[in-house]
């Protein structure tokens, strides 16, 4: 029996010696091709779905659905002309087949979000009226990166962050490098203009730690002192002028 047993952790020993062996090897053989883009490919926005953020109670997230048939790629009129738009046209590196890079941003960029309530918030904000001087808009964008020539690169710094972008955004440049493409963007939602919302989200859609859906994040910095129970309402527009809508129902009693 105890032979047996050793010979079956000798044979693991060996398949898990081959197996290691075989990755090393293949790791020298990686077939590499020319991106001339550093966005690999666009999704149509269609529908976008809020969902409480794990990290912040009080925070929204805000996660873009796309149309299957809507996927723009290299080849792609549609995606040469998205480039060109974004002025990513230079990137020129070579990137591994099987590196997993796949980076992945909405076809549309935004014109404005708005976020209202069915309920009166407070006194100053009543049922249906803007939200945006009481909520914190967090993202990230590649935006500043590609329009240096891919030189401007974003080095972590918490100090020079909101608390609520440490809390619930930070993770997208925790993953062992020094510098990042996406520069984030951590503002008032009342203070956002049109050149903050281009190319929102970390767009690394090929690493679920990193993406989850999610292209942007809602943040109250305040409780209602009025009804606790919402309806909250996040309504974007993108550069078409298409109107889309989504709805999450808040308990804010619920909130410690």
């Amino acid at each position: 029996m105890i032979n047996q047993i050793n010979n079956e952790v000798v044979n693991k020993t060996l398949f898990f010696i081959l197996c290691t062996v075989v990755f090393l090897i293949s790791c020298n053989r990686v077939d590499y091709y020319q991106a001339d883009s550093y966005v690999g490919r666009y999704d149509d926005l269609t529908k976008i779905t809020l969902v409480r953020n794990e990290g912040d109670a009080l925070c929204i997230d805000v996660k873009s659905d796309f149309d299957a048939q809507g996927c723009y790629r290299p080849g792609d009129e549609k995606y040469r002309d998205l480039c060109r738009k974004h002025g990513d046209v230079g990137y020129n590196r070579k990137i591994a087949y099987l590196s997993g890079r796949n980076v992945v941003y909405n076809a549309s960029d935004l014109l404005s979000v708005k976020v209202y309530s069915d309920r009166d918030f407070d006194a100053e904000h009543p049922a249906g009226s803007s939200l945006a001087d009481i909520v914190r808009f967090l993202s990230c964008s590649p935006k500043e990166y590609i329009a240096s020539g891919y030189k401007s690169m974003y080095s972590y710094d918490a100090a020079s962050l909101s608390e609520v972008f440490v809390t619930t955004w930070a993770y997208c440049y925790y993953w062992g490098r020094d510098a990042y493409e996406c520069h984030p963007i951590d503002k008032m939602l009342s203070d956002i203009t049109p050149e903050d919302l281009v190319l929102l989200g970390p767009g690394l859609r090929s690493l679920p730690q990193i993406y989850n859906g999610r292209f942007f994040s809602l943040a109250f910095v305040k409780k209602p002192s009025a009804e606790q129970v919402h309806e909250i309402t996040v309504e974007i527009t993108t550069e078409e002028r298409r109107i889309i809508t989504g709805h999450l129902n808040v308990n804010f009693d619920d909130i410690i």
